[in-house]
């Protein structure tokens, strides 16, 4: 009867699932393995894991091959391995399909004969082209935060300043490590806070898109600087809010040439 579950299982789970003996010869594989893997199922069976080795890449782009496999590095070392990406080359679309790997020694009993490795893997080609996009989105940014002309900062729902660029500190007179133990409250005029609050409300509830107006900072040193301030926030693609992003540049002082 458990066989009976277990094949049934094996069979139709969408997971790709191939047992290995003690030498990493394939003996047998699932349904979805082949289609994944793009390898007829009787052509997996009985060969070196190794052999599909020419279509799998790990993430860095180098080759499955030799001791460098999962299967064959558990094997040398009798440790899992779980959270392996790897990607499949896909000549017709002259691109890859990425999949999650793990490799798990299986025990001696338990009817599984001449089974010694379980190695899973299920596609992630679309989760990881999003990541990708992000990490690249996340990259720009970083560098157009570093090296902007203008001040930028982030702030937290706390009003709490998380990160600041070098021409916002050189304007307000803080280091960027000074500025986690400042909010933006005491960094402007008073006579601008309840303008600011009311704004920053709005923004949150989707009021206004962003905010945008002129208005006096204290520096450190207590002396007044005028700047134009742009507020943005920033919100996940669930809608949830992350931080605030505050675009400063230096503004004339009102009613001056």
């Amino acid at each position: 009867m458990e066989e009976t579950v277990f094949n049934q299982i094996f069979e139709t789970i969408p997971m790709g699932i191939v047992f290995t003996d003690n030498e990493g010869i394939i003996v047998r594989a699932n349904p979805a393995a082949s289609r994944l893997l793009g390898v007829e199922q009787e052509q997996m069976t009985g060969i070196p894991v190794n052999d599909i080795r020419w279509q799998l890449v790990y993430e860095d782009g180098s080759k499955l091959t030799g001791e460098m496999h999962p299967v064959m590095a558990l094997l040398k070392t009798g440790k899992s391995q779980q959270d392996t990406i790897i990607g499949l080359y896909n000549q017709n679309e002259e691109n890859y399909c990425w999949f999650r790997m793990a490799t798990f020694p299986l025990p001696d009993e338990g009817g599984l004969t001449g089974y010694r490795i379980m190695c899973t893997f299920e596609e992630i080609t679309i989760f990881k082209q999003v990541s990708d996009k992000l990490a690249q989105s996340e990259e720009r940014f970083q560098q157009i935060f570093k090296e902007s002309p203008f001040g930028m900062a982030i702030l937290g729902s706390d009003f709490r300043f998380l990160r600041a660029n070098l021409p916002f500190c050189t304007m307000i007179g803080y280091t960027e490590k000074e500025l986690e133990s400042v909010t933006f409250k005491e960094l402007t005029h008073p006579e601008h806070l309840e303008q600011d609050f009311e704004a920053v409300k709005k923004l949150l509830f989707g009021v206004i898109p962003n905010y945008k107006t002129v208005k006096r900072y204290v520096r450190k040193d207590h002396k007044i600087v005028w700047a134009s301030l742009t507020l943005l926030a920033i919100h996940d693609q669930s809608g949830h809010f992350l931080h605030f992003l505050a675009l400063v540049c230096p503004h004339p002082e009102p009613g001056t040439s």
